[in-house]
């Protein structure tokens, strides 16, 4: 149980913001930007029936540092396809950070690599949302890259963001 009496907060006295709390970003410009995974997670899909890796990428330098973008990687999945494209991405980015054969998804924390980020058309909200597009070696100017995106969308990170 944590204390909260240091902070001194009256939500009374609080009109939250008209957005509900989410803050819309612009979407991070199409190029490729030095990041780090700094969480990850396996998760259950929503009906239950798979299981994937997700990463939560952080651009570490440039107009867009500490911007996040996350990834997903379905290696357990009933569509034959998904498990496909995603062993295909999740070894480029494996290749790119040079962690192989891991035990836990920690082993792909802050060591940096290029992220290829594009724009895509998320179908389910109509507009347009921010994917990556490949993956590759800090410094090997692109070489190692996927071409299969997975949908990915922006959420608010601390500190200052565009």
């Amino acid at each position: 149980m944590a204390d909260l009496s240091e902070f001194n907060f009256d939500a009374s006295t609080h009109e939250p913001s008209k957005n509900e709390g989410k803050k819309e970003f612009e979407l991070i410009p199409d190029g490729t930007y030095k990041a780090v995974v700094v969480d990850s997670d396996v998760r259950n899909t929503a009906d239950e029936t798979g299981k994937y890796i997700e990463l939560a990428f952080q651009i570490i330098d440039g107009p867009q540092e500490k911007r996040m973008i996350w990834e997903k990687f379905h290696l357990v999945n009933k569509s034959a396809q998904a498990v496909k494209y995603s062993k295909d991405r999740y070894a480029a980015f494996q290749q790119s950070v040079g962690v192989i054969n891991p035990s836990v998804t920690e082993e792909f924390h802050n060591i940096v690599l290029e992220i290829k980020i594009g724009k895509g058309l998320n179908k389910k909200k109509n507009k347009d949302e921010n994917r990556i597009y490949g993956y590759s070696k800090s410094g090997s100017g692109g070489g190692n890259t996927t071409a299969i995106p997975q949908t990915t969308h922006q959420e608010p990170v601390t500190g200052s963001a565009t």
